[in-house]
């Protein structure tokens, strides 16, 4: 007798080949089911947790404080709750209709609601080397590029030559004046670049700083309105390492903007929009995982389906 028929006598192959068998399926069913739960519920978890923070930066929130008469009671009452808020941007037809707020420093509000509640959003605040009642030849404001167009988010949306063209006005509100705006410029740029962020620019420079935002303008008018402050509108561009999109207005004083009479009466409820460009690598697993649980549950009561009917052809035999 040979070792290997003395080894296949004294193990069971078809034993250990059922054994493997049974494993390996267990394997594949349940830890790879186990493993998808996972991803699913990961990726509930931070699909939830994207919308609570959208939710949270979004600017009906605010709406309520929003200054717009004369007396500006509401807005006065926001203000009583932090006195680092110094106005109101509002980009009509726009998500940008926030409080501006002033901190110390430009770190003060960048995880800070206007509240000085933590918050990854952070807040639409001006400069601190800028002066609070935007008298300086150039203001600037900053704020974070969030998905669903929070924030400074509809920012991007400038880059399309028809949105531009179409959203260049709004208001601003600072220290009981209201501001017409107009949008002369959308432009890219470093954060770090000096030529572009200067706040002590003075109306000597202007000539020179509106030439060199030129040669970086996607878009820009070729008549630019003379012998008026320059509001600056910066938030993160994903294209470069430390890249920035940026608006460039003028304004000048204007008159309080009218609530519309059909606006006071009606109710409604808003809801933060999220564009199809914006649909991540996060949206691809959870349809993936939701289409391979289902596939793989039906799979398996297929299969105990046709067990359980092979096991009943069997007895009635």
């Amino acid at each position: 007798m040979s070792v290997y028929d003395i080894i296949y006598k004294v193990i069971d192959l078809k034993k250990i080949i059922k054994v493997t068998v049974w494993v390996t399926e267990f394997i594949l069913k349940y830890i790879c089911l186990a493993i998808l739960v996972f991803v699913f519920l990961f990726g509930l978890y931070v699909e939830t947790d994207k919308y609570n923070i959208v939710s949270q930066a979004d600017s009906s929130k605010y709406q309520s404080y929003k200054p717009v008469s004369d007396d500006a009671l509401s807005f006065e009452q926001m203000k009583a709750l932090n006195n680092d808020i110094i106005g109101w941007l509002t980009i009509n037809d726009t998500t940008i209709d926030y409080p501006i707020v002033q901190g110390k420093t430009n770190d003060t509000y960048i995880n800070r609601t206007v509240f000085g509640e933590f918050s990854l959003t952070g807040s639409i605040f001006l400069d601190f080397r800028n002066k609070s009642d935007f008298t300086d030849t150039l203001s600037i404001v900053y704020g974070h590029n969030m998905i669903g167009n929070v924030m400074f988010g509809g920012i991007d949306l400038f880059k399309d030559k028809e949105y531009f063209d179409s959203h260049k006005t709004g208001t601003l509100y600072c220290s009981g004046n209201y501001y017409d705006i107009n949008i002369f410029a959308c432009f890219r740029a470093n954060g770090y670049d000096t030529n572009v962020y200067q706040p002590n620019l003075t109306s000597d420079s202007v000539n020179q700083w509106l030439s060199y935002i030129r040669k970086n303008a996607v878009y820009m008018e070729d008549a630019v309105p003379e012998n008026m402050p320059i509001l600056l509108m910066s938030t993160c561009s994903s294209e470069t390492t430390d890249g920035r999109t940026l608006l460039a207005a003028s304004f000048k004083k204007g008159i309080p903007p009218k609530i519309k009479e059909d606006d006071e009466k009606e109710f409604w409820i808003h809801i933060p929009s999220i564009h199809i460009e914006e649909l991540n690598v996060t949206h691809l697993l959870i349809g993936i995982t939701i289409w391979l649980l289902v596939t793989i549950i039906f799979t398996l009561l297929k299969r105990k389906g046709n067990k359980n009917g092979s096991q009943k052809r069997e007895e009635n035999k």
